[in-house]
């Protein structure tokens, strides 16, 4: 359920991830293409952003909704 939130939290600032690999456990930014140094700044700190709203239990109640209406498998 965290990366499903994580996720979507990027998502909701602009920042397309995904979650791969057998364990889940590899982020992916998508679309995979090239990007200026001010886009590669953009990804990171927004990673970084909703990171710490994780770490600190700040993600917005709609965010938690949203996920739990649109995600499959929960």
């Amino acid at each position: 359920l965290a990366g499903k939130i994580f996720a979507t939290r990027c998502v909701e600032k602009g920042v397309y991830v995904g979650y791969f690999g057998v364990h889940q456990n590899v982020l992916r930014i998508e679309p995979p293409l090239i990007m200026t140094e001010t886009e590669a700044d953009l990804v990171v700190e927004t990673i970084h952003q909703v990171a710490e709203e994780m770490e600190h239990q700040h993600i917005p109640a709609s965010t938690i909704e949203k996920v739990k209406q649109y995600a499959i498998g929960l």
